[in-house]
Formats: structure tokens, sequence, C-alpha cells
């Protein structure tokens, strides 16, 4: 059977890989600091920018998914993302080299910032304009430095992801829908912005890892519409009460700036400068190379992610997009 390693394995993204690689018929070991949230599987306790812990971890495997990272809602510093999300990826990279082991990089969509030209296509310019997004493209960076070398990796960029278990932001959004309240928008909420439903990422990934894929892949939904036009197609799916609130963008950044300056924000600089504006990927190299098709649109993702959390409500965990948002404002947000 063959072995595959996830790092972050305990938190959302990690979880759902780990699920879609056991079906696969991968025996999966998890590493993270923190493997409370583990189930029966084997867990290494570590921090992947452990060296000897890492090369440990990896040695047996035949894949490694080097997924770990600090996102932007744990409000790290900038040498903290740099620090876990750029030298946590070379010492993952030095690890499966070791191994021998394939190596799936899992990047993000921050790191085109707020994009110039629609599409993203999968070799347009990084942009990144705050320092998670730095930090995942100079681990970008480093990966190419390493594919050039030899080693054969592939990345993915999702764009953001919804599925079972999902918390952080939209725990605001699906609490108010559950109340049947207004739900507010950033700015009239016309912006085209694209998501990812987790399960189609899995595919992704499982294609990617089947293929000994050495490339870069942008990863997104089978259909968009506005942000006003999805919220409003989950809200009747769902049957709520809820309206959307439109919020003027001014009126947003002046209330969250400052907070975020005092630390009292559950929001940072990314959600600010990113959630007017559009954003959406060109996925046609993931699907010409990798074979790979989504199967939900923005609206399905919604809906599949909210009909979790409705039936699971109270449950979170210890990573961050497992977590509900603190502090006074997201409680107040939340309804």
């Amino acid at each position: 059977m063959p072995r595959a390693l996830v790092t972050g394995g305990t938190g959302f993204l990690g979880g759902h890989l780990a699920g879609a690689l056991e079906r696969a018929g991968f025996d999966v070991r998890l590493l993270d600091v923190d493997p409370a949230d583990g189930g029966d599987r084997e867990v290494v306790r570590a921090d992947v920018r452990d060296a000897e812990a890492m090369r440990r971890a990896a040695a047996g495997c035949d894949v490694v998914v080097d997924n770990a990272a600090l996102v932007p809602v744990t409000r790290a510093s900038a040498a903290e993302y740099r620090s876990v999300n750029v030298d946590g990826c070379r010492t993952t990279l030095d690890a499966a080299e070791a191994a021998g082991a394939y190596v799936l990089h899992i990047s993000s969509s921050a790191i085109f910032g707020v994009p110039a030209q629609l599409p993203v296509a999968a070799d347009s310019p990084l942009a990144p304009f705050e320092p998670y997004g730095q930090s995942k493209a100079d681990a970008e960076r480093l990966v190419h430095a390493r594919r050039e070398s030899g080693l054969v990796v592939g990345s993915l960029r999702p764009r953001t992801l919804l599925g079972e278990g999902r918390l952080g932001l939209f725990d605001v959004i699906f609490s108010r829908i559950r109340r049947g309240r207004r739900v507010p928008m950033f700015g009239r909420g016309l912006n085209r912005v694209q998501m990812c439903d987790v399960d189609d990422f899995c595919a992704a990934a499982l294609a990617a890892i089947e293929r000994r894929a050495n490339a870069d892949y942008n990863i997104g939904s089978a259909g968009f519409g506005t942000v006003r036009e999805d919220l409003e197609g989950l809200i009747v799916r769902v049957g709520s009460r809820s309206r959307v609130q439109p919020v003027p963008v001014w009126a947003v950044r002046a209330v969250l700036q400052p907070l975020d300056a005092i630390g009292r924000s559950p929001f940072n600089e990314w959600h600010w400068h990113s959630a007017p504006a559009p954003f959406y990927f060109d996925i046609s190299r993931a699907q010409e190379e990798l074979g790979w098709k989504p199967r939900r649109t923005n609206v399905e993702a919604l809906e599949n992610a909210y009909r979790h959390y409705v039936r699971r409500s109270g449950a979170s965990g210890v990573s961050a997009h497992r977590r509900p948002l603190r502090g006074v404002l997201a409680r107040l947000l939340r309804g």
C-alpha cells in the first residue's frame, strides 16, 4: 500500500486531503503541531520547520503533501508567516527529496493579490500585497527553483475553500442565514468571485498525485456569479428569510482598519482589500493536464458547506479555518 504524508494534517483542508487519499488506497500519516483533530489516523506531533522530525515523518512515504501553513485569520506577523510558510516549505521539500517522494505543494490564490487582469491564468504574475500572500508567493518561488533543479513538485492554488467543517468568516454568514437575519456584504456585491468546493479540490489533488504533475494549477468552482447572486442563491436554496445588506466599502474599512491596528478585528488587510474586488481563475490547465473537472458551482458549494454547518452547529477544531471567528466584533456580526 502506498504511503502519503500530509503536513498540517489535522486542519480543515488537511483532514479532507487525508480522507481523499485514504479512499484512494493510501496509508496516510499526518504531521501537525497539534494532533487533537487527527482522529484514528497516525499523527506525528511536530513542526514543519523541524528538519529532523520532517525527515523521520517523510521516510518511507511515496507522496508528501506540503499543506501546513499559517493563514490570514491567524493574524500572524510577517516574520511568523515567512518562518512557517517559506522555511517550513523548504524543510518539507528537503525531507521529501531525501525520501524519494513526490511532492504536492498547496499554494494560495493570495499570491496574485488583487489581479489586474481576469481570469487569472496559471502563469499570471505574482503580485501579493500583504504578508500572508507574500509568504505564499515566496514559497511558490522556492518550489519553482527546486523544480528546476530536478525535484518533481506539483502546486495547486485554490480559490476560497468551502466544505464540511469550514468556519472562520463563513461562520458569520451561515449563522445569520440560519437565523433569517440580514447578511452584510462588502460594497454592493456586484463583483464576481470564484470559490472552490473542498471535495473538488481534493479530486484535483488526487489527479495531480496520480499523474506526478510537475507544474502549477489554478483550482476553482464549476460556475459562479456575483457575490450578491451567489449569496442570494444560497438563501433561496436553504429557505431562509435572510436578505443581503450592502455596506459601503469606505465604511467597512473605516471600522476594520483601526480595529486591526489594535488587534481587535477578526479580519485583516487581505479581507478588506480583496473582498470588494472581482477574482476568478482560468482553470483550463488543470482540466487539460490533470483530466480534472469541478463538480460544484459556488452556490452548490455554499449550500453543501451550510448544510454541514447546520447539522454540526457548535462543532469546531483547533485549526484556524475550523474555528468560529473570535472577539466582540465577530459576536456582533454573528447575530
